[in-house]
């Protein structure tokens, strides 16, 4: 007989749970435990059960050190993690899967589909479209390509949602002056100045611009030019979203 999967579901998940945790019980491949205790008693529950798939919300990740996390995790090969999210916000999914989280499910999914996000899970198999995936793997080959250390792979990721340096330095657990070290090396390495390029989908080789962009970029760095130190306008940068820059002021 096969070993059974074990499911750990947290607090505060959709109600939409408890059809689908009769139709896992009915197939005899599972096992379902629940969990009231802080993330962290939730961790260490499921390192006691590996292998395991943790069923959490989004406020459950925020809640834990992200070292800590990704540790536990192990990128699946431990536990493996399915996070249910209010809102699809494809930065935000390709966030939770570079911390090592298995798959991103919709609040309002059906007991149907969650079904099958587990089993697909059980499977070693990502639950996340495919442009999210695409995204996260691109980046992942680039930084390889130009030497980047997993870190500065994962600051990389989070300047493509636009993050500041404070916020990156928030979600990651470490000050803001060691965010600036790594992006100093960042920049060095990928052969940019700016957050322009760094935050630009896919490979960073230089592309055709449209004359009003150009203009509008080089307008941006001839006032990041004057500036006393570079440091001094991190609030000025620009993030690329959309197709098109906005001023964060």
């Amino acid at each position: 007989m096969s070993q059974l999967a074990r499911i750990v579901l947290g607090q505060d998940l959709s109600p939409k749970w408890f059809s689908a945790e009769h139709q896992l019980i009915v197939d005899e491949r599972f096992a379902v435990t629940k969990c009231s205790g802080t993330p962290e008693e939730g961790l260490a529950l499921c390192r006691s059960l590996v292998p395991c798939i943790l069923v959490v919300t989004e406020a459950f990740i925020e809640k834990v050190n992200c070292e800590k996390f990704c540790e536990a995790v192990d990128f699946g090969r431990s536990i493996r993690v399915l996070v249910e999210i209010e809102d699809h916000n494809r930065g935000n999914t390709a966030r939770l899967i570079r911390m090592g989280c298995a798959g991103v499910l919709s609040r309002n999914a059906s007991p149907e589909i969650l079904c099958r996000a587990v089993k697909a899970v059980l499977a070693d198999e990502l639950w996340v479209d495919r442009k999210t995936l695409s995204g996260i793997l691109q980046n992942v080959l680039h930084g390889i390509r130009c030497g980047l250390t997993p870190r500065e792979i994962e600051i990389y990721g989070l300047l493509a949602e636009g993050l500041r340096n404070c916020q990156i330095a928030e979600r990651l657990f470490i000050s803001v002056n060691t965010v600036r070290w790594h992006l100093r090396s960042l920049y060095s390495k990928l052969g940019m100045h700016d957050r322009f390029y760094g935050t630009s989908p896919g490979p960073f080789e230089p592309e055709q611009e449209s004359p009003k962009r150009g203009a509008k970029r080089r307008r941006i760095s001839s006032r990041l030019a004057r500036a006393d130190s570079f440091w001094s306008y991190r609030g000025r940068f620009f993030a690329w979203t959309e197709g098109r820059l906005e001023d964060e002021d």
